[in-house]
């Protein structure tokens, strides 16, 4: 019940408001219970002074007055009794002065504070006192007379039984006064004793209520912190899905709508990371895909550039025979029709080659075209992996400490798109390698075709006239030497191809390998994100 109380009169209020309405609060309780305390010990004080006042002071008069009354007796009766006139006069100024403090004493104790029955006690001890100093005074007259027997018998008869009632009177006076200050010292007990009473109960109350209204604080506070944590200990198990609690305008509700804020950028996100992941796995496989026909393709093409080295190496051989017969065609016409005979047999046959290795290596010009397509698509991909992974960091550094993982990952998702990248721009650069080193092959197998072919008219004019090839073995053995020449060069340069027809195989399967490591991170990237749930 307090705790509701409380917490409605809390509700909307800030920790300051709260914690300064508590301490405002046990201040209000202090100042009341303080009050309470002042006024009690004013009053016990009072008490006390009246005490003092109405009973001590009168009881103090009263023993003085006890005190020379009895005093001025025993001087009185010196003075009577005394042998030297001189102690007599002495004895007589001292009973004289007595007797005038005592009425000084009479008349400051009617001065005070007293009751009214200690006021008629005192005008009756005073009556006595009156009576006492007459009849003393008579007494003295008699004893200066010289009838000291008349003296005598005045003493026993009047003055004694008058000194006596003046002494009992004055009890009789002090007996009230002792009565008066014991009631009032029993007023001033159990004005302590409600002193200490309303004391006690007002500390108890104002302890009581702030205690249950500091409890209630405290109730509210923690309940709302522990609402606060339930959320955050949600979010660090990965669960974006909570709502804020806590609406209030106060800190926590703040601390709450933050929370709420954070936790909705944070689903944002995943799901943009989940969605990135997906597509860059997507991309991965078409990646791994197209670096596995591009290795076949150079493999492909490197067994065929293989066959057309070999081709090359036979129609060198060819044109180092043919050189060989028309060096020999002196020493035999016959020789030379047998050997120009086969000169156009393998003429015919390296023409059919040559014709082979320029469609190869237009194949393999246009392979390399589509290797470079997939090595644009492949550096596409690449870079719009890099600015994924850069906007996963960005998010991932808005996340603060939650989306540090994120920022790992999608720094080495970032990492390896770049590596991808370079690795594409080198295989671009050796494709078009490549593709001028199949350019400039075709065109020596164009010349090569051309040569073959003017050895193939030349051979077929041998043919026909055997009896001219006396006069024209010269320039063709020359001719045949220069095709020598030629071939040789077009080996070397099918050599090379080949060289980079290998360099290429390596740079398709290092790219298989980069889409390979791609996918294995995107895989990795899924995971992480599949642990939140949004």
């Amino acid at each position: 019940m307090v705790n509701g109380l409380v917490s409605g009169v809390l509700r909307g209020r800030s920790i300051r408001t709260t914690l300064l309405m508590t301490a405002g609060f046990a201040l209000a309780a202090a100042a009341a219970i303080g009050t309470v305390g002042i006024v009690q010990i004013n009053r016990i004080a009072a008490g006390t002074e009246a005490v003092y006042d109405q009973s001590l002071k009168p009881l103090h008069t009263i023993d003085d007055i006890h005190q020379l009354v009895w005093h001025q007796r025993w001087s009185s009766l010196s003075n009577l009794t005394a042998a030297d006139p001189a102690k007599a006069a002495d004895y007589a100024k001292e009973t004289t002065a007595l007797r005038a403090e005592v009425t000084e004493k009479i008349a400051a104790y009617n001065s005070l504070a007293v009751t009214g029955p200690e006021r008629d006690a005192m005008r009756t001890f005073e009556a006595s006192w009156k009576n006492y100093l007459a009849l003393s005074k008579e007494s003295a007259g008699i004893k200066e007379s010289g009838r000291l027997v008349e003296w005598q018998d005045f003493r026993t008869t009047k003055l004694n039984p008058a000194t006596n009632q003046a002494v009992k009177d004055l009890e009789a006076a002090k007996q009230l006064a002792l009565t008066h200050a014991q009631q009032a010292a029993e007023d001033v007990k159990a004005a302590s004793a409600g002193a200490r009473l309303y004391t006690g109960v007002f500390l108890v109350l104002g302890v009581l209520l702030a205690g249950a209204f500091a409890l209630g604080v405290a109730h509210s506070l923690a309940r709302r912190m522990r609402e606060l944590r339930d959320r955050l200990t949600a979010v660090a198990e990965g669960d974006l899905t909570e709502r804020p609690a806590d609406t209030s305008q106060t800190e926590i509700g703040e601390m709450s709508r933050a929370l709420h804020q954070a936790t909705t950028k944070m689903r944002a996100t995943v799901s943009t990371l989940a969605a990135t992941s997906a597509g860059l796995s997507a991309r991965s496989e078409d990646l791994a895909g197209a670096s596995r026909d591009l290795t076949a393709t150079v493999e492909h093409t490197s067994s065929r550039v293989a066959s057309i080295d070999t081709a090359a190496g036979s129609v060198t051989a060819g044109v180092h025979a043919v050189a060989g017969g028309a060096e020999e065609m002196g020493a035999s016409i016959g020789e030379i029709s047998a050997n120009a005979t086969q000169a156009a047999e393998v003429a015919t046959q390296a023409v059919g080659v040559a014709a082979d290795a320029e469609s190869l290596m237009v194949k393999l010009g246009n392979s390399s075209a589509e290797i470079d397509s997939v090595v644009k698509v492949i550096t596409a991909i690449a870079a719009q992996t890099n600015l994924l992974a850069l906007n996963a960091t960005i998010e991932a550094a808005r996340a603060g400490e939650s989306g540090r993982g994120f920022a790992v990952v999608a720094g080495e998702v970032k990492d390896l798109a770049q590596e991808t990248a370079k690795a594409t721009e080198e295989i671009g650069r050796r494709i078009e390698a490549i593709q001028q080193d199949a350019r400039t092959a075709v065109h020596s197998i164009s010349g090569i075709s051309q040569v073959i072919a003017r050895i193939s008219d030349y051979q077929n004019t041998i043919a026909s006239a055997v009896e001219q090839q006396s006069a024209t073995t010269g320039t063709m053995s020359g001719d045949l030497n220069r095709a020598a020449m030629g071939t040789s060069q077009i080996s070397a340069e099918i050599s090379e191809v080949v060289a980079a027809t290998g360099s290429a195989r390596d740079a398709a399967t290092a790219t298989r390998d980069a889409a390979v490591d791609l996918a294995d991170i995107s895989r990795e990237l899924r995971k992480a994100v599949e642990t939140f749930r949004v």
